[in-house]
């Protein structure tokens, strides 16, 4: 019966089984083994998906952390700028007897450097024509008081009774309005034209630093002093000043220290020719419309007005028509209330931008908001140098900042 087949003829490999695929044609093996990379790759693929995207959650966790530090610093920066400008203020004010009468003297060589360095140029020694120009520039202004003499004095006193006057009649004007204005109150009006002339009344100032004359004198002294010494070792100051700072940051100082000098002189040597023109514009106007004999005190207000920028020319304006309004009446003072007008709009649109071009390029409102601070810090004196000393520090600030990409 089945005894002489041999084994295992005739009879079906099991599927799955070594002789069953063993058995199987060519093209299937090869199709079996394609589906089988398939899988592993697939199995492949997805664990370095799930590699990169842990790869990817870590770095966002990392850029939050360095993020969180970076704001850390820059929280902990202003907080340390803060307590240094508090220290800064704290120390200015401390010391004003002597911090005042320094940066006058700043101000006073940023004016006067042309002239000493022409007599340098002329082989003149630089200490001798520092105290040349030192002493000339006394003479020149002891000169000029004297020779105004006794005269001066009188117009400048008749300039305060006039201002007392003008205020007066304004006060009588408003109480005197037909319709009653109950927004308006002429009581605080009067009160903030007096405070307001009463800060710019040369006569007024003088008699109120008479009591301080020994002062005075004393800051004087010592600012020609310094002025001498900025103008005849100018150079050597500013390298001892630059090896004060750390060794790698002298480089930026240094460019910093020209970068404020360079605005300084601007700064200074423009304002004091706008000072003189709007001195002399106002000057020729008023004695033009009033009358020749205050008209001498009128320049004299404008031009030491002229140095507060904004509030020096509305308080100098506001001297010059008060007067007139004492002097000729409404129409009178409406004349000079233009011709202050005028000539301030062509200040501040035509020479202005001429002469000292961006010297100071600040908005009105930061020019506002800076002397109102310096006034409040140190008087007037602080209204006066208010501005050039914001513009320096803008331009320190400014350079750093560009220097470190901040």
């Amino acid at each position: 019966m089945n005894a002489g087949r041999p084994a295992g003829a005739g009879e079906e490999a099991a599927p799955g089984s070594a002789a069953h695929q063993a058995a199987a044609p060519a093209g299937e093996q090869d199709r079996r083994a394609h589906e089988g990379s398939a899988v592993v790759a697939r199995g492949g693929d997805g664990e370095g998906a799930v590699d990169g995207e842990g790869a990817v959650d870590r770095g966002r966790q990392a850029g939050g952390v360095e993020a969180l530090v970076r704001a850390g610093r820059a929280a902990w920066a202003i907080a340390g700028l803060v307590v240094a400008a508090w220290a800064l203020v704290a120390g200015l004010r401390a010391l004003a007897v002597v911090v005042v009468p320094l940066l006058l003297a700043l101000f006073l060589a940023a004016l006067l450097e042309p002239m000493s360095a022409r007599l340098v140029r002329r082989c003149v020694p630089s200490r001798l024509a520092a105290l040349l120009v030192v002493l000339g520039t006394v003479a020149l202004v002891v000169g000029g008081l004297v020779a105004a003499g006794s005269g001066l004095g009188v117009r400048l006193g008749s300039l305060s009774v006039s201002l007392d006057i003008g205020v007066q009649q304004v006060r009588g004007l408003l109480d005197g309005l037909p319709v009653e204005l109950p927004w308006l109150d002429a009581e605080a009006v009067t009160r903030r034209l007096q405070d307001l002339v009463g800060r710019f009344d040369p006569a007024r100032r003088v008699l109120g630093l008479a009591p301080q004359l020994l002062d005075v004198l004393a800051a004087t002294v010592l600012a020609l002093i310094a002025a001498f010494f900025y103008l005849a070792d100018g150079p050597r100051i500013g390298g001892f000043l630059l090896r004060l700072a750390p060794r790698p940051a002298r480089a930026d100082v240094g460019v910093i220290g020209t970068d404020v000098w360079a605005m300084l002189t601007a700064y200074v040597r423009g304002a004091v020719l706008i000072a003189t023109i709007d001195a002399a514009a106002i000057g020729a106007g008023f004695a033009i419309a009033v009358g020749a004999p205050l008209a001498p005190a009128i320049g004299v207000v404008t031009f030491l007005t002229a140095f507060v920028p904004f509030v020096g020319a509305i308080a100098g304006g506001a001297v010059a028509t008060l007067v007139a309004l004492a002097i000729g009446g409404p129409t009178t003072a409406l004349v000079v209330l233009a011709i202050v007008v005028v000539v301030q709009q062509v200040e501040g649109n035509v020479l202005a931008p001429l002469i000292t071009g961006n010297a100071v390029a600040f908005h009105p409102l930061a020019v506002i908001v800076v002397v109102t601070a310096g006034g409040a810090l140190l008087g007037l004196l602080g209204a006066v140098i208010a501005v050039p000393v914001a513009a320096a520090a803008h331009r320190a600030v400014t350079h750093t900042a560009h220097r470190y990409g901040w």
